[in-house]
């Protein structure tokens, strides 16, 4: 007999409704978090290319009369570019259900000596 009718569902063995709902779910976030995270990053890449573009431009027609501007327009962008990159990871790593510190956020292992 090839049919495992007679064999139990498990929890975890996949066949049960609760593993198969919650393979469903994982599916769509995964899809969602990562279409949703390449959209915020290319928004973030765009901004910040843009925003270096026009303060490049406002530096390079005022000369050091108005610099800062320039640099402070420049900075935003980049800061922005860097937000949404941030947040957009954050979203993916949510839809793939990894909830892991990053490694920057992970306190310092003590070496012994």
């Amino acid at each position: 007999m090839s049919s495992n009718e007679n064999t139990p569902a498990t929890s975890g063995n996949g066949n049960t409704a609760a593993d198969k709902a919650t393979g469903a779910a994982k599916f769509v976030t995964g899809a969602l978090g990562n279409t949703l995270g390449g959209v915020g990053r290319t928004v973030g890449n765009v901004t910040g290319a843009a925003g270096k573009g026009v303060g490049d431009t406002f530096n390079n027609v005022t000369g050091n009369n108005a610099k800062f501007v320039g640099d402070g327009i420049s900075n935003l962008g980049t800061g922005i570019q860097s937000g949404l990159g941030s947040a957009s990871n954050g979203v993916e790593k949510a839809g793939k259900w990894d909830f892991s510190q990053n490694e920057a956020a992970k306190p310092a292992e003590k070496e012994e000596k």
